[in-house]
């Protein structure tokens, strides 16, 4: 009896150990709502702990693919190498607010000058944006939305003066009222004066530097207003007067076909220029650069142009550039190849001369185009294509100012 109440209590002993209930599975709830899982081993709990949980980023703040550093833009690069690159800005596309993105965008991110639309006394070529429209009246309206932009964006502005074709009077620069006119020779000084006086007091300390005279043309008569009416005189005059008007203001005498050194609007400019330095009345020459695809200028001829002009102690300006590729055959990849070639051929020109200040586009989409506005659908001009994607020639100038 003794011996099986022994046995019996320990069937009940052995019977309370395998039942009795755990400490492990009423703490298990506790243990899956602690943090441990999601430290760092610079998370640890450590004397520092504190200071380093703040300083250590998060895991989403690794850097992304897209976070690689972007490319240089050309004004980027041009400003390290102390040169203007720069642009022409149409006022259309900073009112028209469907469309100034991303041409606004553009515009402020890769260049640093600006060639401001909208100078026009106000004939048929004005579109609507007339700056001297009657005799005694100004009108700043549109010129004032495209400096106002440059002024914003920390762009310098170049602006003009003084461009007298009639040849085509559906195509001029100059109003009615002083195409038809029977002013005096001393009646059109004063004229041209209180123009000049007018546009560069209205932008003093914005505007940059002035195309004082454009496309000067002194061997027929007809074709220039002011030669005709005021004889070669008339750009010393302008000259004059915009010296007296603004005495830090860059002045420019432009022209579209002077980029060799031979030719007769070459000479002519050179001429002029150098007689014009000896009065103090000039600064730079501006070139034009309105290039066919398929018979560009040689690039040391363009450098050797540049460089006679320093000899008289003139800066060169590019003040116009775009390479049309109407006769430019090929497949469109070759024909953009080609024009990249050219673009890198002149940019490097304008900076090897040593001379050069600055290197303008005339646009930089085809959709806005002045070829492309006369119906010349495949001349593909400028850098950037009518969708605002950069072509070869964008790529080539960006590697000349980076000195690839």
């Amino acid at each position: 009896m003794k011996h099986t109440l022994t046995i019996l209590i320990a069937l009940m002993l052995l019977a309370a150990c395998t039942s009795a209930p755990t400490a492990t599975p009423t703490a298990a709830p506790t243990a899956t709502l602690l943090p441990t899982a999601t430290f760092t081993p610079t998370q640890l709990p450590t004397a520092t702990s504190t200071a380093t949980l703040t300083a250590t980023p998060r895991a989403t703040d690794t850097p992304r693919p897209t976070d690689t550093p972007r490319p240089p833009t050309l004004r980027e690069l041009a400003e390290k190498r102390g040169i203007k690159i720069g642009t022409q800005v149409i006022w259309e596309r900073i009112v028209n607010t469907r469309l100034s993105q991303p041409y606004l965008g553009i515009a402020a991110n890769e260049f640093n000058q600006l060639i401001a639309d909208g100078f026009n006394w106000g004939g048929t070529n004005a579109s609507g944006k007339a700056i001297h429209p009657e005799r005694n009246r100004f009108d700043f309206s549109k010129p004032d939305l495209v400096v106002d932009f440059a002024i914003k964006n920390n762009m310098s502005v170049h602006a003009d003066l003084i461009w007298g074709p009639y040849y085509d009077l559906k195509n001029t620069p100059l109003p009615d009222w002083l195409l038809k006119s029977t002013f005096s020779r001393d009646e059109l000084k004063s004229i041209m004066r209180e123009h000049i006086q007018t546009v560069m007091n209205h932008y003093k300390g914005k505007v940059r530097s002035y195309t004082v005279v454009n496309e000067p043309y002194t061997y027929k008569s007809g074709v220039d207003f002011w030669y005709d009416r005021l004889g070669t005189e008339f750009i010393d005059i302008a000259f004059q007067f915009a010296r007296e008007t603004d005495p830090t203001a860059i002045l420019i005498l432009n022209d579209c076909c002077g980029n060799e050194v031979a030719g007769q609007r070459a000479d002519f400019d050179y001429q002029t220029a150098k007689r014009l330095k000896g009065k103090g009345l000039i600064d730079g020459v501006g070139l034009q650069m309105h290039l066919d695809g398929a018979k560009p200028p040689k690039k040391a001829d363009v450098i050797a142009n540049m460089k006679r002009f320093g000899e008289i102690g003139v800066a060169i300006y590019v003040t116009e550039f775009d390479v049309d590729l109407t006769n430019v055959q090929g497949t469109q990849a070759e024909r953009y190849e080609r024009q990249a070639e050219i673009y890198r051929d002149m940019l490097e020109a304008c900076l090897e001369s040593a001379i050069c200040k600055s290197f303008n586009l005339f646009g930089f989409t085809d959709d806005v185009s002045w070829l492309k506005n006369r119906g010349r659908l495949n001349a593909n001009a400028l850098p950037f294509d009518d969708k605002y994607t950069p072509k070869p020639a964008y790529f080539a100038m960006r590697d000349v100012l980076a000195g690839k």
